[in-house]
């Protein structure tokens, strides 16, 4: 099994992983005719049939991810510009434009690459291998089969390739073609659960019940995190008639997938080639995501080293420095985004917010009209404004911004609720509280505090009505 480990081989291997639900070759499925017709093999492309590479739009990017991306770009127009370039130079020069684009998700940008790659240098089998991906993971699978085909007729015995593309017939219905290049890659290495599962698939699809079993078994045994396989070998025990058998196996579906050993999509991401700024801030999101936040603090701070003018990154950091506990280094963050733009509705809130934890709620305050009158739409902060109002006494000044807030955006917090609720029972105001709580409970019937506040509110109105009479 291999695991892919990095940038590069998650772009390659996310947006179309092995199909190993089975749900593309399971028992009476409607395949593709084995004799379908298929496109003609005109490979390599012709390099000057094909249009110039152009750089995307990297605005978005930061200042240092821009240039290591313009970078290789700059390489190929110089190449070019020069006039007397090797073929092997283009190809070289086209080739690693196209792994930086792969990299930073500029899908298209890096199959122009590759195709110009391949053209210069139609003997190196990375190019259309790279290429396959491209198309596979676009979900145009033909396009994917020719130039796994391609890379095959290149590089026979490559495993990645045999396994990437049995996976494609399959997901082409050519079940026929498909086993045959699993069992040539079990041949390379019987162990490959990748190969394992795809040749289950493949014996399950003819309704070979017993081999299916005995391929997928063993690929679970090698990789026990497949668990996505338990789907297929459930089906192949119920083919088999072991009602129990495939209920149990079927009850243990998961998501986990399986790869092949990928060679050449591993040296390339051992090569230190693809490092870069947007590495570092993808592992400081999902340190955040996963609650980690003094990691992922030191993360933004390194990346803000190299890109200081970036304001959106200072202001992640803040917010991630506060979530750490270190409220002093957020107000820091926010302070300097706010020297230099002194119009920024995040950096007053996120002041606003330390101020407030900190029990100053009048300057809080401050800062949450700041935030709010430079960006009258910021639920965050017209929440947090509402409830330093209310909790400072000011409970008549708040409830207009709870009232903007359930009438723009009733499902965005049930706390806009519960609040407004109270600051009208405080204001004597239960007439209006019980309609308001009618109108809360039907945005949030499961809040229970809506509940009690409700049943709270009617009764001190019927003991009112009562005493009326």
């Amino acid at each position: 099994m291999t695991v892919c480990p990095g940038p590069l081989l998650r772009a390659v291997a996310a947006a179309g992983a092995l199909a190993l639900a089975g749900t593309g070759c399971g028992p009476g499925e409607e395949q593709a005719p084995a004799g379908a017709a298929r496109p003609a093999a005109d490979l390599p492309p012709d390099a000057g049939s094909l249009p110039p590479v152009t750089l995307p739009d990297l605005s978005s990017l930061l200042e240092p991810v821009q240039e290591r991306l313009r970078a290789p770009y700059e390489a190929v127009n110089e190449l070019l510009a020069g006039g007397s370039a090797t073929p092997a130079e283009l190809a070289a020069a086209y080739g690693e434009l196209g792994i930086i684009m792969m990299v930073a998700e500029f899908f298209e940008t890096a199959e122009a690459c590759f195709l110009h790659a391949h053209a210069h240098v139609p003997s190196d089998p990375r190019w259309p291998y790279y290429l396959a991906h491209r198309y596979r993971t676009d979900g145009e699978q033909e396009e994917a089969a020719r130039y796994f085909e391609r890379t095959l007729a290149l590089r026979p015995n490559d495993l990645a390739a045999l396994v990437w593309l049995g996976e494609v017939y399959l997901l082409l219905g050519r079940t026929d073609e498909a086993e045959p290049l699993f069992l040539r890659a079990l041949g390379r290495d019987a162990e490959s659960a990748a190969a394992l599962s795809g040749a289950g698939r493949a014996a399950l699809a003819r309704e070979s019940y017993a081999q299916a079993v005995d391929y997928l078994e063993r690929a679970v045994a090698y990789d026990p995190g497949a668990t996505s396989l338990y789907y297929p070998l459930g089906l192949a025990y119920a083919g088999l008639g072991d009602d129990a058998k495939a209920e149990e196996t079927l009850a243990r579906r998961g998501d986990g997938l399986t790869f092949p050993a990928d060679p050449l999509l591993e040296e390339l991401q051992a090569s230190g080639l693809l490092d870069s700024p947007l590495d570092d801030q993808e592992r400081g999101l999902e340190a955040f995501a996963a609650g980690r936040f003094a990691e992922a603090a030191e993360i933004f701070r390194g990346v803000l080293a190299l890109a200081p003018d970036n304001l959106a990154l200072r202001l992640r950091l803040g917010t991630t420095l506060f979530l750490a506990g270190d409220a002093r280094g957020a107000a820091e963050q926010f302070e300097m985004a706010l020297r230099v733009s002194p119009d920024l509705p995040r950096a007053h809130f996120g002041l606003g917010v330390i101020l407030d934890a900190g029990g100053r709620h009048r300057e809080a305050i401050e800062k949450f009209t700041a935030a709010l009158d430079l960006d009258p739409a910021y639920l965050e902060a017209r929440l947090a404004l509402a409830e330093a109002l209310r909790v400072t006494g000011q409970v008549e000044e708040s409830l207009p911004h709870y009232e903007r807030l359930v009438e723009t955006a009733p499902d965005y917090a049930a706390e806009a609720w519960i609040s407004g609720a109270d600051v009208l029972v405080r204001l004597d105001r239960y007439e209006e509280a019980d309609a308001w709580l009618r109108r809360a409970r039907d945005a949030y019937p499961e809040r229970a505090e809506l509940v009690q506040l409700a049943e709270t509110v009617e009764t001190i109105l019927s003991v009112r009505r009562a005493l009326a009479r």
